[in-house]
């Protein structure tokens, strides 16, 4: 066979066509191309994702999922071009057509939601809004860890911090997606609606949780009090532990760990021993005979003092309070550096006074009643419990 006649027998083969549909022929030439074309998008749209990943990566893209994605796209893309290519070569459709059809699809109506048809179109909309609300909300949960690192420091709760966020990402995903179906063409005026009624009765329904929420923003953002803070609550100090949304964990000095409600916090007066420094005052009142020598007590009281661990910047203070029914009353003050030991100072200044007023014949003072009996009361008491008494 010459050269001329297999081409001849060759093209004849490759022209060999037959009706897909009433207006579409195909070729076996044509199918050949496709199937060339779609092993060579196929073969390029690999490289091409690699080559789109790392592009992406070197941009300081560090999410696997988006660097997927961008590979995805990229490789998807080449393999749509090599296919558009060969229907365009193989005359099966022209790329006109091709294109004309490709972008139809994004107006096709899948279902309607009341009034308004829903598209590709409208369903890629809400999707890229959504998208787009995520990576919002990840910037602002950022920006307020960052913020509230820089607020509270080392004493930031990673518990708070976490509630934090997820609250704050979800009332931006809220927003997206009201945005994303308002853009859609939705109407949600009734939605809105019967949803507005539903946050009203749940907000009757937890209006205690709803104040220690808020009364824990407050106590978070104002710092008033904080972590490792020592307040009196009920009278009794307490250190703070944690600060969370809805509760406060505190310790006793017995080490009993205690959940109180943020609102009790924010609502009654509180004292913070530790609120601008740690240094707090230590008062010890006793009362001495009335036929002892006040300066000596003085001095005595001044020297207990100067025994017990104290504030080096702050002078021990003795004070007559006052004259009782049975005593002279004293108070001495001293000042500690941490609060939390207030009953140990307290015991060493009562064991110091104690001490140093054996060492100088100072009486403490106890409650005495002098009774005193009229001469006829005495002889007739005398007379009832005869001679003898």
């Amino acid at each position: 066979m010459t050269f001329d006649a297999f081409v001849e027998r060759f093209l004849s083969i490759w022209n060999l066509s037959f009706q897909l549909r009433e207006d579409v022929t195909v070729s076996i030439g044509a199918v050949i191309l496709f199937v060339f074309f779609l092993s060579v998008g196929r073969l390029l749209g690999g490289r091409f994702g690699r080559w789109a990943r790392h592009i992406a990566a070197m941009r300081q893209i560090e999410n696997e999922r988006a660097l997927d994605a961008i590979a995805s796209l990229a490789r998807n893309a080449c393999v749509l071009f090599c296919v558009g290519l060969s229907l365009e070569l193989g005359h099966i459709v022209h790329i006109e057509d091709f294109i004309d059809g490709f972008f139809n699809i994004f107006n096709y109506g899948f279902f309607t939601v009341g009034k308004q048809q829903i598209t590709l179109t409208t369903l890629l909309t809400v999707v890229v809004i959504i998208w787009g609300t995520n990576m919002a909300s990840r910037l602002a949960i950022a920006a307020a860890r960052q913020t509230m690192y820089l607020q509270m420091g080392s004493d930031v709760d990673e518990g708070t911090v976490r509630v934090v966020e997820r609250l704050l990402y979800y009332a931006v995903m809220i927003v997206g997606i009201i945005i994303a179906l308002e853009t859609a063409g939705i109407d949600l005026s009734a939605l809105l609606a019967a949803g507005a009624a539903f946050a009203v009765g749940l907000s009757l329904a937890l209006q205690s949780v709803a104040q220690n929420f808020i009364s824990g923003l407050i106590l978070l953002f104002e710092r008033a009090i904080t972590p490792n803070d020592i307040v009196e609550l009920d009278g009794r100090p307490v250190r703070v532990i944690s600060i969370g949304i809805r509760s406060t964990v505190v310790r006793t000095l017995a080490d009993e760990e205690q959940i109180v409600p943020n609102y009790t916090l924010v609502e009654n007066a509180i004292t913070n021993y530790t609120f601008t420094d740690n240094q707090l005052r230590i008062k010890v009142m006793v009362g001495v005979a009335y036929e002892s020598d006040l300066k000596v007590v003085e001095k005595a009281l001044h020297a207990a003092a100067r025994q017990v661990k104290r504030a080096a910047d702050r002078k021990p203070v003795v004070l007559l309070n006052g004259f009782g029914a049975s005593s002279v009353d004293f108070e001495v003050s001293i000042w500690i550096e941490d609060p939390w030991q207030l009953r140990r100072a307290a015991s060493e200044l009562r064991m110091a006074i104690w001490w140093t007023f054996k060492e100088n014949d100072i009486v403490i003072a106890f409650p005495q009643l002098d009774v005193h009996l009229d001469t006829e009361i005495s002889e007739g008491l005398r007379l009832v419990n005869g001679p003898d008494s």
